[in-house]
């Protein structure tokens, strides 16, 4: 199956494909961490977690460039069947290594609904939004929740990076979880597995005007061309997703379309593009 598409394209990626998964950070330190999840000494009923994720550790662990994030893990030592009404996970890129405060600018929202612990030990929290990762940039991972009342919580493995601000976090028992200010820094960060897929890296083939002449196409700002190339893919997939972005790494404001299956266009958006199935 094939798709022509015409538009000034920055990203495109297949969704539907075998997913695959990585743990990060590398190695486990223990099993008892009371964030991101409240299951310290104290019960709480609210509480609010950043933490980083560094490049390099995304990298060692085996994500690349465009790899697109599906589900978000953490190992439960404790804690199955321990429900959080109001979860909310976020993430973004960042250029911060450490932070001393929370940082909610920028975030997208990959998973907000109700929650419980299925069982102890690893378990995926399927996101309702995939987030793509750009390869260079830490990412910031923010986790909040409400519960009705207070109640024993769910610990989870962690890494001491001995990095202090790695992680800031806030709990209490009233109030609510995502607005929470204060922060407190701690070096410990929950041992994290992401299921994913392999960004699509398009065969850019006829990619001008006229693709009869040429495999190569430069933008200009005003250009009325529009370029043509083939994506193609030997996997079953639901929809291609393309990406409009300001900046070479993906890092800016975006404008994000996707084509489903089988449709042939897509309109109400500031450029046109169709596909066309062979």
């Amino acid at each position: 199956m094939k798709y022509f598409l015409s538009s000034f394209l920055l990203l495109a990626f297949l969704n539907g494909l075998w997913g695959q998964q990585v743990t990060v950070p590398a190695a486990q330190t223990d099993v008892t961490l009371t964030n991101p999840f409240g299951g310290g000494g104290t019960n709480y009923s609210d509480l609010r977690y950043n933490y980083i994720l560094t490049s390099a550790q995304l990298s060692t662990a085996g994500l690349s460039i465009n790899n697109v994030l599906t589900s978000i893990g953490f190992n439960f030592s404790n804690g199955a069947s321990t429900s959080y009404p109001g979860l909310t996970i976020a993430i973004k890129h960042t250029t911060a290594n450490t932070l001393s405060a929370f940082d909610d600018a920028g975030l997208t929202t990959v998973y907000s609904g109700a929650y419980t612990v299925p069982a102890t030990g690893w378990q995926q929290i399927p996101f309702s939004t995939n987030f793509a990762w750009n390869g260079t940039n830490n990412l910031l991972i923010s986790i909040c929740w409400d519960r009705t009342a207070t109640g024993a919580g769910a610990q989870v493995g962690f890494n001491n990076t001995t990095v202090t601000g790695r992680a800031v976090f806030n709990q209490a028992t009233s109030g609510t979880g995502c607005t929470l200010a204060t922060a407190s820094q701690s070096a410990n960060v929950p041992m994290t597995r992401f299921q994913y897929t392999p960004g699509l890296t398009p065969t850019l083939n006829n990619f001008s005007a006229n693709p009869a002449l040429s495999t190569s196409f430069a933008h200009r700002r005003g250009a009325s061309e529009r370029p043509k190339f083939t994506v193609s893919s030997s996997s079953n997939f639901d929809a291609v997703q393309i990406e409009l972005n300001h900046f070479a790494n993906f890092s800016g404001p975006a404008i994000v379309s996707t084509i489903a299956d089988g449709t042939n266009y897509n309109a109400s958006t500031p450029y046109d593009f169709w596909t066309t199935e062979v």
